[in-house]
């Protein structure tokens, strides 16, 4: 009998508590991450939003102006122009060398 009662242990309740206080730490705290992260995804899509709307805004400003650009170059003629006081360039003249004709001074050769 002795040598059975040696080799059986008697099972001990384990404490659960600190397990149980930890699954509850660990839920509170997914809880509160949960949260901030819903409050950031939120105030970055209202921030897209107001974004989207300026950029909108700005793009169809941008359509305006290069209408009246547009238009604006399509009315200047060249009486128009003259009337404000531009003037037709005359056309340039360049001076060429001729390439088949070299003539060789007398010192060119001499190269110091």
């Amino acid at each position: 009998m002795k040598k059975l009662s040696a080799l059986t242990k008697a099972i001990t309740p384990i404490n659960t508590k600190p397990f149980i206080l930890a699954g509850i730490g660990l839920c509170v705290l997914s809880s509160i991450f949960y949260i901030y992260a819903i409050n950031k995804v939120v105030r970055n899509v209202v921030k897209l939003q107001a974004t989207e709307t300026q950029l909108s805004q700005i793009t169809s400003e941008v359509g305006e102006m290069e209408f009246t650009y547009i238009n604006q170059k399509n009315s200047i003629t060249f009486d128009k122009a003259t009337e404000l006081g531009f003037a037709f360039a005359e056309p340039s003249r360049f001076i060429s060398r001729k390439t088949n004709a070299v003539a060789l001074a007398e010192g060119a050769l001499n190269t110091r």
